[in-house]
């Protein structure tokens, strides 16, 4: 009971700022002098002592730290009080901690390691309507009290950080788990059918949505300089998404700007260590592929495939020359390295510190025979996706089949010719390296195998575009048969292809067969297939809709300027040819969207028929408007009906439009009214007289004459002083309308 106060006391006075370094050595001093003086209480007194020692250094350090703006560091101290209140058993302290490991995940954005962390606490609830203890409560569900009510929220925010982190696999777990209690327990299928609507979404994203694959990095922390959870140790690290190896360097380098950066994967020496100074050693790793029982000898698809490669994964190996200096493939040595975290990826962290290490040497046979293995998995799995979907490009299958057949850069297998000599074999004693002769002589064979098949299914896919592409690939491969059998000594029967069945999987292993609707979403290995079947046109199969290549885009121009119509089709407009081809475009525009059917010829004799969805932009013309085309009947004027208006301000009604006998041509503009030397107002009607606008009209009329203001009649004395400015100007001032300034001002 006095520890665990000390202890919790301890931890809350840290936190708030109280304590430093000399307290945590004066307080260690007198507990332990006071311990060591006790006969009963000496032995569990020391050990106390040690722990309070410990948590003190921790304490202080996560209070630094967590100051910083480095939330690496932040998560790195956060685990190490995890993992110590974990060993003396403080469950209420160590949930806090996860607590706040969590948030940290969150503020990062890394959402699987949040899910991860979330789960280690929804384990410490049941599926029981107990109620909560104090410690087990959620501050952000604080009104739940019950194990269940609570782990449900905990669980579909789980789900959720799961999704966000694109580890659908986890996610599905715990929708399983969630599925079994609203089954079997709670029987509420309300819920149980929202749940495997999800589980649902989660099994669709595994096999339609791009998933990039994180890359993994071994980082040595060497020198005095880092933090006491740092100091001499390395740590394998998992990269962010599209985070190549310069990337995590630079943003290593960032969050520590004066530390060394080690040029060499040699292990660095007891000086390098014990300097005050930081070193970084950085270099890329690989995650080494362990699958789950029950995933041991099944035909995978290559989407579900992808995940195990990258997840669940504990050891990681590299390798590096022996000699640097060494150029030739067949007698390089490599040096490997193997490597055992204390946790597998993902989990709680980004990174996990490294607990084993193996080094060993690799022959160069050896990496002949992986070299061999290796290119055999890539063309099976391409084999493998295009059995599968039939719709794949073959433009990733050619360019691998390229890089096999025609390999004028790395070799091939060329340079590793002096293997598969008789004299090699002969010098060898040793049992093992002839069973690694064998091994590498039936992989060759079985590379050969696999070309013949993976040609064959890329004659069928490729367009006519690439079948001069094919022949070269084809040329090639005959070109490599024969040397490989008159060079090499390795022989590929006719009766070798048919002891593999259609798909290179022996007859005794049973192969998944897909059978998917052809509206369904699909998405393979390097593209996405989006989108329902376009029409059957022509009896073709329904084939989903993807935008053609460039190749195959050049292809259908040079059929299409490959014909061209003759001067005698375009001037014959009555010809049955040209009247065949209007009825046809008249019976395409006829409805909104029908489908349009033009066939072409090419050079060779081949027909292309090119099928495209024709939805209008505008409304269709009227079959009477449209006979005035070329090649068919001239198109009648059209005729509008004008009446008289009882005056030049009125617009004509439609009514009065339509009921007029007066037509004029539409093309021709009506004349315009002859010109006089003065404007004719005779013929204004007065407002009673007038009709009015129609509604709607354009037209807007002030008012008449009559509605203007009143002007005064001039009085006598104007008039005399009107008459005697009129006899001083000629007869031209004299036809001047008589106006007075009184008549100015008031307009």
């Amino acid at each position: 009971m006095f520890e665990q106060e000390v202890i919790a006391k301890l931890d809350e006075l840290v936190g708030a700022n109280r304590g430093d370094k000399e307290y945590q050595e004066l307080f260690f001093n007198v507990i332990k002098e006071k311990c060591e003086q006790h006969k009963t209480m000496r032995d569990m007194g020391l050990k106390f002592v040690d722990t309070i020692k410990q948590l003190m250094q921790l304490l202080l350090e996560y209070r630094g730290v967590i100051k910083e703006d480095n939330l690496d560091n932040k998560m790195s101290c956060t685990v190490s009080l995890l993992n110590f209140y974990h060993e003396i058993n403080r469950r209420e302290l160590y949930l806090q901690y996860l607590h706040k490991l969590c948030q940290l995940h969150l503020e990062a954005e890394n959402y699987t390691e949040a899910a991860f962390t979330l789960m280690i606490y929804a384990k410490h609830l049941q599926w029981s309507n107990n109620t909560i203890l104090p410690y087990l409560m959620s501050s952000k569900y604080p009104e739940e009290t019950l194990h269940r009510n609570l782990k449900e929220r905990i669980y579909y925010d789980i789900v959720s950080y799961f999704d966000q982190g694109k580890m659908w696999e986890k996610g599905i777990e715990v929708c399983k788990e969630l599925a079994i209690q609203y089954e079997t327990q709670i029987f509420d299928y309300l819920q149980l059918s929202q749940i495997l609507r999800k589980q649902a979404e989660l099994y669709d994203s595994i096999m339609t949505k791009v998933r990039p694959e994180p890359e993994y990095f071994r980082v040595g922390y060497y020198g005095t300089g880092f933090p006491s959870f740092l100091q001499n140790r390395a740590y394998i690290y998992r990269g962010k998404e599209y985070e190549r190896l310069s990337d995590f360097t630079a943003r290593l380098q960032n969050q520590f700007p004066n530390a060394q950066l080690l040029k060499t994967l040699n292990q660095p020496t007891d000086d390098i260590k014990q300097q005050p100074n930081q070193y970084l050693q950085i270099n890329k790793v690989s995650p080494m592929l362990e699958l789950k029982n029950h995933l041991i000898g099944k035909q995978l698809n290559d989407q579900i495939l992808k995940f195990y490669k990258v997840n669940d994964v504990q050891k990681f190996t590299y390798s590096r020359k022996k000699d640097e200096s060494t150029t030739d493939a067949a007698s390089m040595w490599l040096e490997r390295t193997n490597l055992v975290t204390s946790f597998p990826f993902p989990g709680i962290l980004r990174w996990f510190p490294v607990t084993s290490t193996h080094t060993f040497s690799v022959s160069p046979l050896e990496l002949a025979i992986e070299v061999i293995d290796e290119t055999n998995d890539k063309i099976r799995s391409l084999i493998d996706q295009h059995l599968a979907d039939p719709n794949l490009r073959a433009d990733p299958l050619g360019m691998v089949l390229h890089g096999v057949v025609d390999a004028a850069v790395n070799g091939g297998i060329a340079n590793y010719k002096v293997f598969y000599s008789d004299e090699y074999l002969k010098s060898r004693d040793n049992e093992a390296e002839r069973d690694q002769i064998a091994r590498l002589q039936q992989g060759t064979k079985h590379q050969l195998l696999l070309l013949k098949k993976a040609l064959d299914i890329h004659r069928e896919r490729a367009p006519e575009s690439l079948q001069p592409f094919q022949a070269h690939l084809e040329l090639r491969y005959c070109q490599m048969k024969n040397v490989l059998e008159t060079e090499y000594g390795i022989k590929v029967t006719d009766e070798d292809y048919l002891s593999y069945g259609p798909d290179l999987i022996p007859q005794n292993s049973v192969k998944r067969v897909h059978s998917m609707p052809a509206t369904c979403h699909v998405q393979s290995n390097s593209r996405n297939v989006i989108g329902a079947s376009t029409p059957n046109i022509a009896g073709a199969p329904a084939t989903p809709s993807v935008l053609p290549s460039v190749a195959e885009a050049k292809s259908i121009m040079r059929a299409l300027s490959s014909f061209s119509l003759s001067n005698d089709n375009v001037s014959a407009r009555s010809s049955p040819q040209r009247k065949s081809s209007s009825s046809q475009r008249d019976s395409v525009i006829s409805g909104n969207s029908t489908s349009s059917l033009v066939k072409a010829d090419t050079k060779d004799g081949s027909v292309i028929e090119l099928s495209q969805e024709l939805t209008p932009m505008r409304p269709l013309r009227p079959d009477s408007d449209t006979k005035g085309r070329p090649g068919g009947q001239v198109r009648p004027m059209r005729t509008v009906t004008m009446t008289p208006c009882a005056s030049p301000l009125e617009s004509p009604s439609r009514d009065a439009m339509k009921n007029s006998s007066v037509t004029r041509s539409f093309e021709e503009p009506p004349p315009l009214p002859e010109k006089s030397s003065q404007a004719d107002y005779a013929n204004l009607a007065t407002v009673d007289e007038s009709p009015s606008l129609p509604v709607g009209s354009c037209f807007v009329r002030e008012g008449t004459h009559k509605d203007r203001p009143h002007i005064p009649e001039p009085t006598l004395a104007q008039q005399q002083t009107a008459s005697k400015k009129a006899s001083l100007n000629n007869e031209a001032t004299l036809a001047t309308p008589l106006v007075c300034e009184d008549e100015v001002n008031l307009f």
